[in-house]
């Protein structure tokens, strides 16, 4: 359905391969526009990943040069904080963004773990600055994958 289509796109949004075509069972192709009433939402996930384009990149390089993995789990980043340890849908995408997406039908709001740091985390699209090592309830529209910045983080874009 339209939700399930646009939370997919942007759960894949900043893995490192993504494609957005599929082939069904019926023979319909998934694409984009297949849902109108999300066409808005999958296009501004689609252009995120191209801004966020000279970030995923660097991870790219980081992955050949160094063996590191572009996402990870949050123990990865964190080994020393037990609760990154937990089941959950949120990953890493390099040491400094933390991608959350939301994997349950019909949420418009999520809880998030954001480990523990010196010096905490970012709302990627406000800058609203959250605390380190502790759980917090984020908005999650539709139309927002909820992403966060380990505060002080240069992350490359483009404009």
């Amino acid at each position: 359905d339209a939700e399930l289509l646009c939370r997919w796109v942007q759960a894949c949004c900043l893995n490192p391969r993504m494609v957005m075509n599929s082939w069904n069972t019926d023979g319909s192709t998934t694409t984009p526009w297949l849902h109108p009433e999300v066409t808005a939402h999958t296009a501004a996930a689609i252009k995120l990943r191209y801004q966020l384009m000279p970030y995923l990149w660097s991870l790219f390089q980081r992955a050949h040069a160094a063996h590191q993995p572009m996402i990870a789990p949050t123990f990865y980043v964190f080994p020393d904080d037990a609760q990154a340890y937990d089941d959950c849908d949120d990953f890493m995408l390099g040491d400094d963004l933390l991608v959350a997406p939301v994997v349950v039908a019909g949420q418009r709001q999520r809880s998030v773990y954001l480990p523990a740091c010196t010096s905490g985390w970012q709302d990627f699209y406000t800058g609203e600055v959250y605390a380190a090592g502790q759980t917090h309830t984020v908005e999650a529209p539709l139309g927002k994958l909820p992403l966060f910045v380990r505060c002080g983080a240069v992350i490359p874009q483009t404009l």
